[in-house]
């Protein structure tokens, strides 16, 4: 008998094998990686920093989210299956 979180692991298995045959575009996944890229670019900026010099996590998090939710909006525009452009 599987356990409860080996039962979610194999639905999600299964759902991603789905993807990858009808070639669908996860976009939780790209969301992800844009939000890691994006992190990794504003750790080295400026802007995020308080009074004191130090990084604020809380806005680190925000831009970084933000500009993956930006990259993946305009990805989805850009790479839907009905756009021949």
């Amino acid at each position: 008998m599987l356990t409860k979180i080996e039962m979610q692991y194999m639905d999600a298995v299964v759902q991603m094998n789905r993807r990858q045959r009808n070639h669908e575009i996860d976009w939780d996944e790209r969301r992800f990686e844009l939000t890691k890229a994006a992190l990794q670019v504003a750790l080295m900026m400026p802007w995020h920093f308080d009074k004191e010099g130090d990084p604020t996590p809380e806005k680190i998090a925000k831009r970084a989210v933000a500009i993956a939710d930006a990259a993946v909006a305009e990805l989805m525009t850009t790479e839907s299956p009905n756009n021949n452009g």
